[in-house]
Order: C-alpha cells, then structure tokens, then sequence
C-alpha cells in the first residue's frame, strides 16, 4: 500500500504541478487567468481555496488570518507574503496530502471489480480534479459496465473523461496528458 501511495504522489506532482516540487508550497492559480471560479491553489493536491473548505481549514491551522484569506479569495496584488507563511507551513501541508491521499484511495476504491492499479489511480485522479462522487456520473457509467458484464479498466476512465465531462471537451490535451503521466508511473 505504501508504494502505491507513494505512486498516487508521483502522479499528482506530475498531473496536478507539471513535476516541479517548487509549486507545492506557492498559491498557484490553477485557471491561469484569475476568475476566481478556481481559486488558489497548493499542495501536491493543489487543494482549491474556493471550492475546499479543507484547504481553508489548512490555511487557517497553518496561521492564516481572515485578512489573509480574503486577499487570497479576492486574487488581487502581491501575494509573495503568503506564500511565505504558506512555505514554512509545509509539515502541515504534507499532512494534509497525505491525509487527501489516503481519503482518496479509500473513497475510489469502491469496486472491487478493479484490481488494477492504474485504473484506481485513474479514478483516483479524475477525483482530485473533478470529484467522484458516488451516484455520479462516471460512478453511474462504471456501474453499468459492470452490471452488463463490461471490464473497467484505465482506458475506460480516459474515455469517459474525454467524452463526458466539459473539462474533456474543452481540454482533451490536458486529460491526455494526464493519462500519460498516469500511465507513465505505473506502466513505467
């Protein structure tokens, strides 16, 4: 279990900062164009400040104030402040990883028709990004396949992705990439 935790990191580094450690501990705005519909975000997780009360609760045991957290919400000025605080943070940080990763695993590992660890790590990665949610639509999607016989694998999680979410659609270059990463780590 622990190396494939260790793999589960290996990818959302990959997937979620491109592979660079140094993002980990910097607010990064995951839309690039500051809508605010995405938030900042951090962590290997890259937790989502406007859409994860988790993140917030993070951000506030690691001293953030309500002053602190409104610039953040706001996405205006220079935040380099922040990301001081957000740096000498980063036992807490690693803490609330592991404790995503480890959430995650349990969560999207509901079938136990999936054996195949990429195929969790798809699903895995579809949840950080997405959300997997039970009575959703991919969950929806997989419990059919299974119910007419069908085998769930990674290249069914890539597919449905592409072909059933607006992120897909709007951006079947990152979903690629993603799959790749993914791949990548655990095909080798």
């Amino acid at each position: 279990m622990q190396e494939f935790t260790a793999k589960i990191k290996q990818m959302l580094l990959l997937n979620e900062c491109s592979g660079d450690t140094s993002l980990i501990y910097k607010f990064s705005d995951a839309d690039g164009v500051r809508t605010g519909r995405s938030g900042y975000s951090y962590g290997i997780s890259q937790f989502d400040i406007e859409n994860n009360w988790e993140a917030i609760l993070t951000l506030m045991d690691c001293g953030f104030r309500p002053k602190d957290l409104k610039r953040l919400y706001l996405q205006q000025g220079d935040i380099s402040d922040l990301n001081k605080i957000l740096e000498a943070s980063a036992d807490y940080i690693d803490e609330a990883d592991n404790r995503h990763i480890a959430d995650m695993i349990k969560h999207c590992n509901i079938f136990n028709a999936i054996d195949d660890d990429l195929t969790l790590a798809m699903i895995i990665d579809y949840h950080n990004q997405l959300r997997f949610d039970i009575g959703g639509k991919l969950h929806r999607h997989l419990l059919g396949m299974l119910e007419d016989g069908r085998e769930i694998d990674a290249n069914t999680i890539y597919q449905f992705k592409l072909s059933h979410t607006l992120w897909g659609k709007k951006r079947p270059d990152d979903v690629e990439r993603r799959y790749k990463n993914t791949r990548e780590v655990f095909c080798g």
